[in-house]
């Protein structure tokens, strides 16, 4: 089937965001604890990954200057933008890719070592635990 001009020049736009869709808490809200900072610095980490991971990295020199934000639009808050809305209420889970259960911290790993080029696996529990916290910020209580 052949498209007609106005079909080949057609935009295709998302659809709005619903109210009853989740949106992240508004991070200029969180107070001065810990559990706030966790928060900040793992929005950093997911912004600015290269700054802390990348071939000049402040943590570690092991990834390929990407930023996880440029896979998880608006540093993974953005709906229909490869969110991590859901994150800490479906892992572990089974994914056909590995063959196994994953937990959030494999598929962080995973993620960073297929996407950013990582040399090595983060073995560093900081780290984790912050994107891990930045992932769970939000989530209702069940």
């Amino acid at each position: 089937m052949t498209e007609t001009p106005a079909e080949k020049d057609a935009v295709v736009s998302m659809p709005p965001v619903a109210a009853t869709e989740w949106k992240a808490p508004d991070i200029n809200l969180l107070g001065n604890d810990s559990v706030a900072a966790l928060i900040r610095y793992g929005k950093d980490l997911i912004t600015n990954t290269a700054r802390y991971l990348g071939p000049r990295g402040s943590v570690a020199a092991i990834t390929n200057g990407m930023n996880c934000q440029n896979c998880h639009i608006e540093a993974g808050i953005k709906p229909y933008g490869n969110c991590f809305s859901a994150v800490a209420s479906i892992y572990p889970v089974f994914r056909p890719r590995s063959g196994i259960k994953e937990s959030v911290e494999f598929r962080v790993n995973d993620c960073l070592q297929r996407s950013l080029n990582e040399k090595k696996a983060i073995e560093k529990k900081t780290l984790k635990n912050k994107a891990e916290g930045k992932q769970t910020w939000g989530k209702k209580p069940k």
